[in-house]
């Protein structure tokens, strides 16, 4: 076990270099934005990761980046900032969320395409700019896998 953890912390250290580097030599944040979910997802072995950044007045969120999205979602797509969406459900926390089987009572509801994809497990973690939140990375996989302890790795 002591093995396995210190590979998986080696990975997740190599990723974060990554997304480090990228958000530092990029001057386009747009770059980052298409560019950081898939090093993401790659890091946490998720099927899918989405960037989500709350609009102006503080209403709903604006999916703005995303690797592996499942049917139903799009770049474009809105949620409403209410505290039943995870991404909602996250900006009320303000930490990350982890649930690592969606058959429990997660505090949110699940998006009726995500229970059709097969989604097991789900993580959130806050986006914030000069203290302030401003949106949420989100992964999803069909596995119920401990994105628990990715989250605090």
């Amino acid at each position: 076990p002591r093995v396995q953890q210190a590979l998986r912390r080696a990975r997740y250290s190599e990723h974060l270099a990554q997304l480090g580097r990228l958000a530092v030599d990029e001057r386009d944040p747009q770059v980052v934005l298409v560019h950081g979910p898939a090093v993401a997802a790659e890091a946490l072995q998720a099927d899918s990761a989405m960037v989500f950044l709350l609009d102006g007045n503080g209403v709903e969120f604006s999916l703005v980046s995303g690797v592996g999205l499942l049917d139903g979602e799009h770049v474009g797509m809105r949620l409403p900032n209410l505290p039943d969406t995870l991404p909602g459900y996250v900006l009320r926390q303000g930490r990350p969320v982890a649930v690592p089987e969606l058959d429990h009572d997660s505090g949110f509801a699940l998006p009726a395409h995500c229970v059709a994809a097969g989604v097991q497990a789900m993580l959130a973690v806050p986006l914030s700019d000069r203290g302030r939140t401003i949106g949420c990375v989100l992964f999803a996989d069909a596995a119920k896998i401990d994105l628990h302890a990715a989250a605090h790795s």
